[in-house]
């Protein structure tokens, strides 16, 4: 902003106040004049008591003000601290409950079921394997004699071989294609 513009910029305000301050005072020089106050009412010297008409004055009824109102409820006064009072019991009015008739017991007979058969217990030990790592060759024994099977052979018409790992072998049981494998470790 040039030197030029601030200085008119500087004028215009000092006129906007110089306005401002004379006319509240032109404006109370005038209400002076006319005889009322900054706000426009008639001055209280001015005030004419009887020609504003006769006025009827009521007698203030004390006792009424000592009487404590109806519809009072006490409660928390709000210019004192401290905890808020508890609020007030719920009461619940009671409920009639009914029980119900207590059902007859029903006698059911005992359902006769055909044992389910088990599989064998695995009554052979894994001693370890040997061949290529695609063919290899399971060596078990029991107390009579040893048995080399491959994934597959039947073992002792009982068990049958599933899966042959480096130390365990998992065994199936003849008859029984609902029953999970069985896993044997090495000497077990």
């Amino acid at each position: 902003m040039s030197e030029q513009a601030r200085k008119w910029v500087l004028l215009g305000l000092l006129v906007v106040v110089i306005l401002a301050v004379g006319g509240r005072r032109l404006g109370g020089w005038l209400s002076e004049r006319a005889g009322t106050s900054g706000l426009g009412f008639p001055r209280a010297s001015g005030l004419d008591f009887e020609s504003l008409g006769a006025v009827e004055v009521t007698a203030l009824d004390l006792e009424r003000l000592d009487a404590p109102p109806s519809d009072l409820t006490f409660g928390r006064d709000p210019w004192r601290y401290g905890p808020p009072p508890a609020p007030p019991p719920v009461v619940v009015p009671p409920r009639l409950v009914l029980q119900p008739a207590a059902p007859a017991p029903v006698v059911v007979p005992p359902v006769e079921t055909a044992p389910v058969p088990q599989p064998p217990a695995i009554d052979v030990e894994f001693l370890g394997s040997f061949g290529p790592p695609r063919r290899r060759i399971a060596v078990l024994a029991d107390q009579a004699a040893v048995y080399n099977a491959v994934v597959g052979d039947v073992v002792k018409d009982k068990f049958q071989v599933h899966e042959i790992g480096l130390e365990s072998i998992d065994l199936t049981f003849v008859g029984f294609p609902d029953v999970p494998p069985a896993r044997l470790a090495i000497g077990g």
